[in-house]
């Protein structure tokens, strides 16, 4: 095999390479717009957006949340929901598990809960 012969599928892959380089890079700016719309979206709504993880972290607080609670979301990033917020269900046969059970079946709890 000469260097020719070499050179050739050194350069498809180097041509495949920067493709796949291309579609990565149009990627993450898809998804840098996607979250800075996520952002100015979540910065604008009055109303307090509270994300949870599984273990009921909170993992995001909104404008909204700091404008009703008080609390920066630096300050509770990270904490237990129930350090943070005592909460008390207004339908007495509502509980934090069976509101639990229900967003996990249903991709969503309705109800109403009072906070402090």
């Amino acid at each position: 095999m000469d260097d020719t012969e070499r050179q050739e599928p050194q350069k498809s892959e180097l041509v495949a390479l920067r493709a796949r380089i291309a579609a990565l890079e149009q990627e993450l700016a898809a998804e840098r717009q996607h979250r800075l719309y996520h952002d100015h979206l979540l910065s604008n709504v009055n109303d307090a957006i509270i994300v949870l993880n599984p273990e009921f972290r909170i993992e995001e607080w909104n404008a909204g949340a700091e404008r009703i609670y008080g609390w920066t979301e630096n300050e509770v990033r990270g904490k237990q929901l129930s350090s943070v917020l005592q909460q008390r269900y207004l339908d007495p046969s509502t509980t934090s598990t069976s509101a639990f059970e229900q967003l996990l079946a249903r991709g969503a709890w309705i109800g109403m809960v009072a906070q402090r």
